[in-house]
């Protein structure tokens, strides 16, 4: 009974003395692991501050650029409107000339008149003192001058129908020039309301003109806001991107500690995490469609109206209908973007990672494992999306790749 008491002491000394060798190296492990999620969470989080700062960049420049089509508009309306205020003008300017030239050649006929009237009546008066300043000699010789009664009535109403011919004359010229006046006063009326007429078509011009100018102004604003939205998207989206390399290296450091972590407790390596490279052609569709309404590559961006790369596909996809993981693997991150919304980044080892977009709700966590075909979100429209559909974006070894090169 002694013996036995002295053997199992003894067991209980070595057993304690194998914790206290492995118990610092599982707490190593246990507190690696944790610290490293811990810098993938946190980057993670600089990732989406980092999207939600470029989406409001993004909303920012899209602004700008519907000001900017407005201006546009605004601008071609002015134009059009001074384009049809100079041609106004310059029909004036030509009706304007038109009268002046009517003007012109009415004057001269009142000057002509002037001087027929001037000549006439002189004549008149002339005939008419000589006849009443000698008064009945005159007549005495024209009857004494007179052959017979018959001349002598003859030259008398000859001499009276001089007369009556020189006043009819005057009078008629008098009238003639009454008309041209009232046509000529026509004229100078109507030239003055030309010119009114052209005096405000030339106002409006000029107010046109300036708010042309000012629609240049706020063009040249609006460009130069836009090229520095631009440029800070683009320092936005470098510091994006440095964070997502960050986070493949975060990764490829999990894995690394995972699989140190299964040496030290001396598990057989499964070939999970820290298993060989992705070869592809293996993984399952994220949802029940296979219809694919934006594929990989150079693309018009369906909100933003510019071509850009597009890093995955998009699969269309009823709102709220299932999401699957496309493989097995470890929730590395599951979080909201302002590009992608509600997004899950599964990492499956081996470099390979997928990551599921536009998401409505998400149904996994960080740090979670998931196996293929495992539900993890409800397809959506969050985020820079026009509709519900599924985003799925494949990376390999933190570089895009065709998912449907990887899509069984």
């Amino acid at each position: 009974m002694q013996q036995k008491t002295k053997r199992l002491f003894a067991i209980l000394i070595v057993a304690a003395m194998i914790l206290a060798i492995l118990a610092p190296i599982f707490a190593y492990s246990v507190s690696a692991a944790s610290g490293t999620q811990s810098k993938i969470n946190n980057k993670q989080n600089s990732l989406s501050d980092a999207k939600k700062q470029k989406q409001q960049i993004q909303n920012q420049i899209q602004d700008v650029q519907g000001k900017k089509s407005d201006v546009l508009t605004q601008k071609k309306k002015i134009d059009g409107e001074i384009s049809v205020l100079a041609t106004s003008i310059n029909k004036l300017d030509a009706e304007i000339a038109k009268k002046q030239t009517d003007i012109v050649s009415k004057e001269n006929q009142i000057n002509n008149l002037t001087v027929q009237i001037n000549k006439n009546d002189a004549l008149f008066k002339t005939r008419v003192r000589v006849m009443y300043e000698k008064g009945d000699t005159s007549y005495l010789e024209v009857v004494l001058n007179s052959k017979s009664f018959s001349d002598m009535f003859t030259r008398i109403e000859l001499v009276r129908e001089m007369a009556t011919h020189d006043k009819q004359l005057i009078n008629e010229l008098n009238s003639s020039k009454k008309q041209v006046q009232t046509v000529k006063e026509e004229l100078v009326t109507d030239k003055t309301a030309l010119e009114s007429d052209r005096a405000e078509s030339s106002q409006q011009v000029a107010q046109q003109k300036k708010k042309a100018q000012e629609s240049d102004q706020l063009m040249q604003q609006l460009n130069s806001q836009e090229s520095t939205l631009k440029a800070t998207e683009e320092k936005v989206a470098a510091e994006e991107e440095s964070i997502r390399q960050e986070i493949v290296a975060m990764q490829k450091q999990q894995e690394e500690e995972a699989r140190a972590a299964k040496q030290n407790s001396s598990a057989p390596n499964s070939g999970g995490s820290g298993g060989p490279a992705y070869s592809g052609g293996k993984l399952g569709w994220p949802c029940d469609s296979r219809n694919i309404t934006s594929p990989y590559g150079n693309r018009m961006h369906p909100t933003r109206h510019v071509y850009s790369f597009h890093e995955g596909i998009d699969i269309s996809a009823p709102m709220n209908s299932n999401v699957y993981a496309c493989a097995d693997g470890t929730v590395v991150t599951a979080t909201y973007g302002s590009a992608y919304g509600y997004y899950v980044v599964i990492n499956h080892g081996g470099g390979l990672a997928t990551l599921y977009g536009h998401n409505s709700r998400l149904l996994v966590s960080v740090g979670q494992t998931v196996t293929r075909g495992q539900i993890i979100a409800k397809s959506g429209s969050t985020g820079n999306s026009t509709g519900p559909h599924i985003h799925l974006t494949v990376f390999l070894n933190g570089q895009y790749q065709n998912p449907i090169n990887y899509l069984r």
